[in-house]
């Protein structure tokens, strides 16, 4: 049966995100299987938004499914924080209001944050669409994993269903996320070109976590079984080469024991993509 599904792109000022469909190699399945838990519950808020004021963006018919898949899934094993839409969202993503408190849905009081919602490549920015008519999230003004307040020292994990975010051709990568990682973040997940809005990614990227997949890996195989054209990627940081493609490695089970690199003591960037 042919599906119709909604790219996640957002048009910049100066650029418009578009690329052709390609097919993909055989997507591993999933097993699920009943495991202890030999880890700390990871705290986790969710955000998404399916429709836009003034109609700016596109409706994106399965954001609801897709959050919520994700809530269901994870939250047998890890503890949800918070499931909101982008209505005034922006200050949550940006320094402004990123550790407010679980109240308002601010990313840096979680361990992990996952959403849905437009994205793009501005150039000198990755952008993240927010409810109101024109109102962004930009990446130069967000800092992820600095809150001393949070227990384990603010957000570890950035998952968004948002494409281009993490758009790694024709340079620039690091002029985008270097902020973001600045403030200690140890990976981030989201498309490096189009991703799209198919119903049961949310669900899926949840249970291969569960299942003890690479945060990227298991993006990845969500995104791909479900939108055989998906652009998915993951990227992080570390202290040298052989430091930052280990990393590319972490998983839900070992992302907390992994050092937290701010400012400095970045060294390098790497990143996996996937076409």
């Amino acid at each position: 049966m042919k599906k119709t599904i909604l790219a996640l792109g957002l048009a910049g000022t100066a650029v418009v995100i578009g690329c052709a469909a390609y097919s993909t190699d055989e997507i591993s399945s999933t097993s699920v299987s009943a495991q202890a838990l030999v880890r700390p519950r990871l705290r986790f808020g969710v955000r998404g938004q399916d429709s836009y004021d003034a109609s700016w963006c596109n409706t994106l018919g399965n954001a609801w499914n897709n959050c919520w898949g994700f809530i269901s899934q994870l939250s047998s094993t890890d503890t949800n924080a918070y499931y909101y839409n982008l209505i005034g969202a922006k200050p949550t993503f940006e320094t402004t209001g990123d550790s407010w408190g679980d109240a308002y849905g601010s990313l840096d009081v979680v361990d992990m944050f996952f959403g849905e919602t437009h994205g793009g490549n501005w150039g000198s920015n990755s952008v993240w669409a927010m409810y109101a008519n024109g109102s962004v999230a930009y990446s130069t003004s967000m800092g992820l994993g600095d809150n001393a307040a949070q227990t384990n020292g603010g957000l570890s994990i950035l998952s968004t269903l948002s494409c281009d975010v993490l758009a790694v051709a024709g340079g620039g990568a690091w002029t985008r996320m270097a902020s973001i990682f600045s403030g200690g973040l140890r990976v981030a997940t989201g498309g490096w070109d189009l991703l799209y809005d198919a119903a049961g990614i949310g669900q899926n990227y949840a249970q291969r976590l569960q299942n003890g997949e690479a945060f990227g890996s298991a993006f990845a195989n969500a995104n791909l079984g479900m939108a055989s054209s998906a652009h998915p990627g993951v990227m992080t940081v570390g202290q040298d080469s052989n430091a930052c493609y280990s990393r590319l490695g972490m998983t839900i089970n070992n992302v907390l024991n992994q050092s937290r690199l701010r400012d400095g003591s970045i060294g390098y960037v790497c990143w996996t993509t996937w076409n």
